[in-house]
């Protein structure tokens, strides 16, 4: 199984790296400006759109909280696909010029009684949380009790994953090194900074720092980029306070 088929097929608990890719698409999509009714319909469901606008695909990837049923699949489908039809027309029908973002689709969904599987990993997520408005941030959970253990097992086994505590470990400090310089050697002649170049200066960072660790412990290069295209979102939206990632794209890919 690749890494793309754990957000495709979610597993009833997600593995680290799952939920990690789970919540960047989501503060991805919280960060962009706007968003179409479509894709608002979609992220509310708890899936994520479809990754290019022709795709026959009616969704992308699952996020926390939407499972794809183990039985009678395609039951579970078609009731995914009312239900975004559902949202999409009420959303439409409701909808007035000032809601663009997702969090003004979310403001209108709770307003509508509809709250998206997802909401209660976000509030509970310190980044993510911090692109929800406030007031939705104080809302009491709504979640049984077998779905409160299972979210808080998933994060505690994200949190004690081998391969995680590498990353945000040496691989974080390594990149705030490098943030501190200002990135300086790997950036292009126009300014942009080449994601890549830095990804594989913290994975070397990585491996120095654990050189006797199984070369099963070492994160891939794509992985170190996506964990980049995530801290470079973070210090964009901490400083300035707007950045549109595409980790939604990538999650899917």
């Amino acid at each position: 199984m690749n890494e793309a088929d754990d957000i495709w097929n979610p597993l009833p608990e997600p593995n680290p790296e799952t939920l990690r890719l789970q919540m960047v698409a989501l503060v991805s999509w919280l960060q962009r400006p706007a968003i179409s009714v479509s894709n608002a319909a979609c992220l509310l469901a708890g899936v994520c759109p479809p990754e290019r606008h022709n795709s026959d695909r009616l969704h992308g990837g699952y996020l926390p909280g939407r499972q794809e049923w183990e039985i009678e699949p395609e039951i579970g489908r078609n009731l995914l696909a009312n239900k975004i039809g559902e949202l999409k027309t009420l959303l439409s029908e409701t909808k007035t010029p000032d809601v663009r973002s997702l969090a003004d689709f979310l403001r209108l969904g709770l307003l509508l009684g509809e709250r998206p599987p997802w909401l209660e990993y976000v509030i509970n997520d310190p980044e993510c949380k911090k692109q929800l408005p406030p007031e939705i941030t104080k809302l009491p959970p709504d979640e049984r009790p077998i779905q409160k253990a299972n979210r808080k097992k998933a994060f505690q086994k994200r949190d004690g994953d081998d391969k995680y505590k590498l990353l945000v470990g040496a691989g974080r400090e390594e990149f705030l090194r490098l943030s501190a310089t200002g990135f300086n050697g790997h950036t292009r002649k126009d300014g942009n900074l080449i994601k890549a170049s830095i990804a594989r200066s913290i994975l070397d960072a990585i491996q120095k720092t654990a050189p006797d660790e199984p070369s099963s412990l070492m994160p891939s290069l794509r992985n170190v980029e996506r964990y980049v295209s995530e801290w470079l979102s973070q210090n964009t939206s901490d400083s300035a306070g707007a950045l549109s990632d595409n980790a939604g794209a990538e999650v899917a890919k």
